[in-house]
């Protein structure tokens, strides 16, 4: 198709360049096609831009989710060059986490991070991850004072508990 665009500008310079283009497409055909397949199910997930976290966590974009990264993935295996698939790899795993953060899971959204860190992002691949990071470090502080909470919880309950009292002071007015 470019060879028949109208600005000669925009046409291959030569019969080599063409050839070379050419082999180039043929060569990366099957990765291309894997990332337009699987963009293509992303496409599904976001209607009207980005999926809420409710929907990305929901078992169906879960599976649209696992099955576009693995075929993003399968695309740069065949052709690390293929800018399309690596966008759209950052894309699923940055869904990926918001997933996880929405499901209150710091440990999977941490892990899916580190996958994303894998290739040198853009400045606003790095505010985005540098946000991720944050909001996964909140997440779990935000859990641990939970679990805390909830350990000083049974501490007084179990300190209030008439059997157990009952039975100190049996232990007690024995002694005495």
């Amino acid at each position: 198709n470019r060879a028949t665009r109208p600005d000669k500008r925009e046409r291959p310079k030569s019969a080599a360049a063409f050839r070379e283009a050419l082999t180039d497409f043929v060569r990366h055909r099957a990765s291309s096609r894997l990332a337009e397949e699987a963009r293509g199910r992303l496409e599904g997930l976001g209607h009207e831009g980005a999926p809420t976290p409710a929907v990305l966590a929901s078992p169906e974009a879960t599976r649209i989710l696992t099955e576009s990264r693995f075929a993003f993935t399968q695309a740069l295996r065949e052709w690390e060059g293929n800018t399309e698939a690596r966008r759209g790899l950052g894309q699923t795993l940055r869904w990926m986490i918001e997933a996880e953060l929405h499901r209150r899971s710091p440990d999977a959204a941490e892990a899916l991070l580190s996958a994303l860190g894998t290739g040198e992002p853009a400045a606003a691949e790095a505010s985005a991850t540098a946000d991720l990071s944050a909001r996964i470090a909140a997440l779990r502080t935000e859990l641990q004072e939970a679990r805390r909470l909830e350990d000083q919880a049974r501490a007084e309950a179990r300190e209030q508990d008439p059997r157990r009292t009952a039975r100190q002071r049996a232990w007690i007015s024995a002694g005495l």
